[in-house]
Parts: structure tokens; sequence; C-alpha cells
């Protein structure tokens, strides 16, 4: 509002100055062009400082954001101090782009506090000098052009006010368009089949890239169909295009050209389970309504009752943040749980088996994923994954190979076809016995890893033969090079004859894994009798207090009033020196407004004698000379003023910002558990952003408005003492009434 006000309310009052002083005023109107047009270049310095701290607060945040996200690794290595110095090396150039605003704001603020003395030192003074016997500034002429400049130096100090605050919110505006402008992922591009056609999802030499003008497309010729009902699987080494082919069914890549159309609803189980930070059931349900049986088989389907039963609150149990009270495979089943609740027409499995126990991955399969007796026998199922023992029961397999599909087709045929598949199962096969060779056993894969050799024998004996052979001498120089005995031991405690190279090499490439979630024991130890085992489980540590139900606190708010101690803390970080400074400056700012104003009275009083006995003006001009000294000084101090303490509020943001880094990379992990990454993020981002920027020109207005107030105040009370019974009382009641008004605010907030 003050924006388009403060323009009118300059021009009213110009107007009337005009009537009272003629042609003398156009000499101040003179004054606030010229400030308008310093201002403006001003404000472009501005603007091209402010952009450069956006963009390093935006790289502080961006590393803020790693360092939390990654603070398990910080804590760790150590590397607190590292990640401090990290941080503070972009906070230095950032408090840079502070001191220079801090100067640009104080000439702003010079100019807009120097115009109204200007204005009415040049216009008083000219409309003396004009016609010196005429134009006598009389207390009549003198107090109602005062009244005018008062009101137009509010105006004029909104502007100054509001001019920077437009700058910032031009600054603010281009960078949000900036972020509206990028490219998107037009909604058209991801074309729908009809519900009659036999085909699911339909990719037709389709080209797909994670940026638009991407020049390297990920995706390159795809050919891929998906019938309704089909599970099909997708494999492939690292780095194959097997995830993104995920993304481009979902319509998260840029099509670059083919063809792209999905039937019905989709849901998505991504590698790295996204867990919300609310109830496991809320994170199931995932908005949608509860419906109890369908909900009972959902968890039973996923193996979670174990997990409800063991959680403090059951599935009303509050999951951390990033699911930190949750093991890999708890949360991964949860991601699982959410998409097979969902009801889908497609759902979308990005290896969600590699998390989970090989007895488990095997039950989640049955129940959820299988053609047979699975959940989701009825959805199309598109299924990435690493463990091969699932992919004969699978309609169709795709082979990724550097973003391709280099083939397609059923278990049989492709094994038969020894192309890539083929050898991704050699490889595989001979990559799990050299990170299996120290703990062979025969566990629940033995019997898939026998089928597929027995593929392979049918296809090709003497390749089986071979590969028997290269799994043995890799098993026996894992051991040589661990120095273990290179007999392992059965789980029953017996030997196994190294003469049996089929029964080794199946026990070292066991599928899924023989290690458990983080409950498994090596197979190959010495057993140990059941009376040792209760033994060494009464003798360790005690188990943990189960924890509460409810994980995230909610933030604590102070309402009422701010305690004292909060204003000289942040007192003491600017330093009671600058502050001490910053008050007396000030005070001599206003003392010099005052005696500015009252000096002018004095010239009116004496106008008619100075006309009678000065002929030549020479008093005339002194006493000008000596109101233009007074207004020089006021807005020199309001300068100094604001250039003291703008600058020792840099100084308190960066004492302040160095406190709270280093209280939250030394804080522990159970503060890391229990408080959202976004509430730490917004303490480094808006808090210190409204320290950096707010908080210096609130004190700065406060004081002034506070200074202004006693020095207007003091004039009455001088004059006129008996008007104390008076101000006094409405001061209190103000008081309170600001009291009772900012409380409510604060309870409303």
């Amino acid at each position: 509002m003050l924006l388009w006000s403060s323009p009118q309310q300059i021009i009213i009052a110009v107007f009337f100055l005009y009537r009272e002083l003629g042609a003398a005023v156009f000499a101040g109107l003179a004054v606030l062009v010229i400030m308008l047009i310093v201002n403006y270049f001003i404000s472009t310095f501005v603007k091209n400082i402010q952009d450069e701290q956006m963009k390093l607060k935006d790289q502080r945040i961006k590393i803020m954001q790693e360092i939390l996200n990654g603070i398990k690794v910080v804590k760790l290595y150590a590397w607190e101090k590292k990640m401090m110095n990290m941080v503070d090396d972009i906070r230095k150039k950032e408090l840079i782009t502070l001191r220079k605003l801090a100067y640009l704001n104080a000439a702003t603020t010079l100019s807009w506090a120097i115009a109204p003395f200007l204005v009415a030192v040049l216009t008083f003074g000219i409309y003396v000098l004009i016609d010196p016997e005429n134009n006598v500034l009389t207390p009549q002429v003198t107090f109602v052009s005062l009244a005018l400049f008062n009101i137009l130096r509010f105006p004029l100090a909104a502007l100054g006010i509001v001019i920077p605050q437009v700058v910032n919110t031009k600054v603010s505006v281009n960078r949000l368009n900036e972020f509206f402008a990028e490219e998107e992922i037009k909604p058209e591009e991801l074309g729908r089949l009809e519900s009659s056609k036999a085909d699911a999802v339909r990719l037709k030499e389709a080209t797909f890239a994670w940026g638009a003008k991407e020049l390297n497309p990920t995706l390159n010729d795809v050919d891929f169909t998906a019938k309704r009902g089909q599970l099909v699987a997708i494999v492939g080494r690292v780095g194959s295009g097997k995830s993104s082919l995920l993304q481009a069914i979902l319509g998260e890549m840029n099509r670059i050209s083919g063809e792209r159309l999905v039937s019905g609803s989709a849901a998505y189980v991504p590698q790295q389970a996204w867990i919300r930070n609310q109830t496991l059931r809320q994170n199931i349900l995932f908005n949608k309504p509860m419906e109890r049986d369908f909900y009972e088989l959902v968890i039973d389907a996923c193996a979670l009752p174990p997990d409800i039963a063991h959680l403090p609150g059951g599935d009303q149990t509050e999951i951390g943040e990033k699911g930190i009270n949750l093991s890999g495979g708890q949360k991964q089943r949860i991601s699982l749980a959410r998409a097979v609740y969902a009801n889908t027409d497609i759902i979308l499995l990005d290896d969600p088996l590699s998390a989970v126990d090989a007895h488990v991955g095997k039950h989640i399969f049955e129940n959820v994923i299988s053609s047979k007796t699975g959940m989701l026998k009825d959805k199309t199922r598109i299924f990435v994954t690493h463990g091969l023992a699932f992919l004969k029961h699978c309609d169709q397999i795709i082979v990724m190979k550097d973003g391709k599909i280099c083939e397609s087709g059923g278990y049989n045929e492709l094994l038969s076809q020894q192309g890539a598949f083929s050898d991704l199962i050699e490889e595989f096969l001979i990559e799990e016995a050299k990170g299996r060779g120290r703990s062979v056993s025969f566990g629940e894969d033995a019997k898939d890893v026998t089928e597929i050799l027995d593929h392979i024998d049918k296809v090709n004996p003497n390749k089986r033969k071979a590969l028997e052979s290269q799994i043995s001498q890799e098993i026996t120089n894992q051991r040589r090079s661990s120095n273990v005995s290179p007999t392992p031991a059965s789980p029953k405690g017996e030997s196994i004859p190294m003469t049996d190279v089929k029964k080794a090499a199946t026990a070292a490439v066991a599928i899924n894994g023989a290690v458990a979630e983080g409950n498994s024991e090596p197979q190959n130890a010495v057993p140990l009798k059941n009376e040792e085992k209760q033994a060494l489980l009464e003798s360790g540590p005690a188990k943990p207090a189960p924890n509460k139900s409810k994980i995230i606190e909610k933030e604590a708010v102070q309402t009422g009033k701010v305690d004292w101690a909060v204003y000289l803390a942040y007192f003491k970080a600017i330093g009671m020196p600058i502050t001490l400074a910053f008050v007396l400056i000030y005070i001599a700012s206003s003392i010099a407004g005052v005696f500015g104003n009252l000096y002018l009275a004095w010239w009116s009083d004496d106008a008619k004698r100075i006309v009678d006995e000065d002929p030549s003006g020479h008093e005339t001009y002194v006493k000008l000379g000596t109101y233009s000294a007074l207004g020089m000084a006021q807005a020199t101090t309001i300068c100094l003023a604001s250039i003291v303490m703008t600058l020792g509020m840099v100084r308190a943001s960066k004492y302040l910002h160095t406190g709270i880094l280093k209280n939250v990379l030394h804080s522990p992990m159970q503060f890391f558990d229990v408080t959202p990454l976004g509430r730490i993020i917004n303490r480094f981002s808006k808090d210190v952003s409204d320290i950096d920027s707010r908080l210096p020109s609130f004190i700065i207005n406060f004081f002034g408005s506070f200074l202004q107030s006693l020095m207007i105040m003091f004039i009455p009370i001088y004059v006129t003492p008996p008007i104390l019974f008076f101000i006094v009382p409405t001061l209190v009641l103000y008081y309170y009434l600001c009291v009772w008004i900012f409380g409510h605010f604060l309870r409303t907030w």
C-alpha cells in the first residue's frame, strides 16, 4: 500500500508547500527527483548483490541438506570439523555480500533521511533569498511549512523502506519465474491404451532421456510390450538401464522419440523405500480408506505381522523420518505393502526383494508377486530383480544392456540361446562364488542353483563342467586368501568332501544370500551346544527398553512475551560496545533533529528583527548555515547509526550461525532420529535469513521510532509540564494494549 500511497502524499504535500512558499518549492522538488534517480541506481546494485547472496544461500542450504542426509557417515568418520569448514567457507562469502548490502542500505537511508532536510533548507533558503524584504520566515509561514515538511517526511521514509522491499520482491519473483519456467514433462506425452486392448504397457522404438535437450539418451530404441496380468522380469548388469526403464514407464523421463502407451493406474516400489514420518498403518494406507480384511491380507502377504507384534504401538507406532526405527527389510516390505494396498492395474517393482532374507523373499514372492499364488496374480507386474531363482516363474524376461533391450523371451528360451542372458547367469554365479567362498553351506537356494546348472547342462554339458571348475577354483582361491580351511562344515558339523564340485558350487552361489537381515551367523562356525548358547545369551548386554510408539515430538513454540534473556543474548552477539555506540549515535541524531526544529522556531521569531536590523542578510545566511549544519548532523548520524548497527548484526549473524552449526553437527545421533531434517533445515534457511535481513531493519526502525517518540513528547512536556498527567496514563494504556495484542497474535500464530 505504501508503494502507491507515498507518492500521492508527496504530491499533496508539495502542492500545499507551493501555496505557502511559491516557486521556491520547486528547488525541493528537484531534490526529490535527484534522490529518486540516485536510489534507482542504488537499487540496481542491491538487486545484483542480492542475486549473488541468494545463490550463495542456495549453495549453503544444499550442502547442509547433504550433510544432514549423510550425518551417520559424518559421525562415523568424525568429519564434523571438515563439514563445518565447508559450510563456513560459503557463509563467509555470504557475509561479504551482506556487508555490501549494509553499505548500500545505509546509502539509501542517508538519501531519504537527508531528503526532507535538503528540501526544507533549499526551499526556505531560496524563499528568503528571492525576495528578502517580502519573503520573511514568520511563525505562520515557518510552522505551517514545517508541518507540511513533517507530512513529507513519512512518505519519503516509507519509500526508503519500500524500495528495497520491492527490489527483494523482484529478485524473488525472478527466481520463481526461472523455477516455474523449467522444462516439464508434458502429460500428453504419456499416452493411454484403451482398456479393451490386451496390452497394459507398450513402448515402441522409444528413446528416453532425463533432460529434454540431453544429447546422450539413457534408453535407446526400446521395444517392449507387457500383456495384462503378465509377470515381466527385467534383468541386467548394474547401470544397464533397468530402473530407468521403470521410470520411463511411469512417465518420469522425457520421451525423445517413439511411442509410450500405458493402460490403467500404476504403483511403484523403489529400490530405496520411501517412508513418511507417520504411523506404520498410515504408511501402508497412504490416505486410502481403511478396509480391515484387505489390510490384514496385505500385511500377512508382506510378512509384516511378526514385525508389527514387536513394535511398541503395533501398526500405530510412529515411524521416524526416513524410517530410522526400522530395518532395511522392514522398510522395503512396508513400501511393497503400500503398493499392494493401492490395488492398481500395474505394479512396478524395482528389486523389492534385495533387502530381505532369502526365506522372507521366497514368502513374499509366493504370496504377493507369483502368477499362481500371489495377491497380484491378476495384475500386470514389471519386476526388476537380481534374484535369478525367480526368473523361471516369470512370463517374460527382458535383458537390458547399455540402455537397450538386447534380449527378451521366456526363461528356457533365453537360456538355450546362449546370448546375453546366459552370459549374465554365468557371470553372476562366478561373482557369487567369489563373494561366498568363505562360507559354503547347503541352504534353501541349493535346489534353485542346481536347477540353473541342470538347465546349462541340457544346453551345453561342456559349459557346465567348465563353469563348475571355475567356481571351484574361485572358492579355493578365496579360502587361501583368507586362511580358511578348505573343508567347509555342514549345518550339522559334518565335513563336505571337496570332490563333490557340484554341491560346493551350488552352496557357494546361493541366490538370495545366506546372511539374514541382521540376525545370521557364519555357516562354517563350530556348532555350539544349547546350554552354551543360553549362557552366551544370558551374559550378553541387556535388551534395551522398548521405544515409545511416538518418536517425533511436536516442535515447541514459546507463547506470550519474549524473555529479556533472548534480547540480551542477541545484543551480546552484536557486541555491547557496538550496541551502545548505536544507541548513542541515534540519540545524537534525534537531538540534532529537535534542535533543528527549535532553531528554526527561534529564527522565525526573530525574522522581523533580522530584516530590520540586517539589510545585508548576513545574519540570515548564518542562521541558514546553522540550520543546514543541524540537518546534516541529523542525517549523517542516522546513516552512521545504520551502518554501525547493520555491521554489528552481520557479526551477530556470523556468531549465531556458527553456534547453531557447531551445536547441530556435534549433537548425538539420537537428536537426528527424533528431529525431522526439515525442521533443522528451517533453522538454517528461514531463521538465518530473518537474522540476516529482517531483524536489522526491525531493530533500526524500532529504535528510530522509539527515540523519535521520546523527542516528540519532550518538547510539549518541556513547554507545558502539566501535560505529563495525560501522557503517562496514555502510555500505560498503550503498553498493556500492545502486550495483549502481541500475546493474542502469538497464540493464534
